[in-house]
């Protein structure tokens, strides 16, 4: 069980989770907030989100989240965007933004193919850097490479 408490001017969340025979610790940390209602809020949305994630294995997360949302995450980042950003998230969204987080690898390759046909390699890059900024779509990107082997997946990145 999560259990809040005030240290200073915000409120904490520490405990642990058990869902079955599977406990996990969380260590204590800050809910960015003063107010406590707002401080539960955030501890149950993190006691249900590692509840899922326990029952549904650690890609329980990256099978709910889609591309388009992982867009929306990027642009709600803390100093937000350039409008670079923004033009080349609105790209990758109308190719592959209904593709869940988990088929990174793959909604990248289909984006390649589909869009940056005929492109320099630079403006690829550019278009990479931004898919891979995208919360998730980095690590799952990285799973695949160890799925098929470095040298196998070293097209994912091109």
């Amino acid at each position: 069980m999560l259990t809040i408490r005030r240290r200073g001017k915000n409120f904490h969340v520490r405990g642990s989770i058990r869902v079955g025979r599977e406990t996990r610790i969380v260590k204590e940390h800050s809910c960015g907030t003063d107010h406590r209602e707002d401080a539960d809020a955030y501890r149950s949305k993190l006691e249900a989100e590692i509840r899922y994630e326990i029952l549904h294995g650690r890609g329980g997360r990256t099978h709910i989240l889609t591309i388009a949302n992982a867009g929306l995450r990027y642009m709600a980042r803390p100093g937000g965007i350039r409008s670079l950003d923004l033009w080349l998230l609105n790209q990758i969204n109308n190719v592959v933004g209904d593709r869940q987080v988990a088929q990174a690898a793959d909604a990248w390759s289909e984006f390649k193919r589909r869009r940056c046909g005929g492109l320099l390699p630079a403006s690829v890059q550019r278009f990479r850097a931004t898919f891979s900024a995208m919360p998730g779509t980095e690590f799952s990107l990285m799973l695949e490479m160890r799925k098929r082997g470095l040298k196998a997946a070293m097209h994912l990145w091109r």
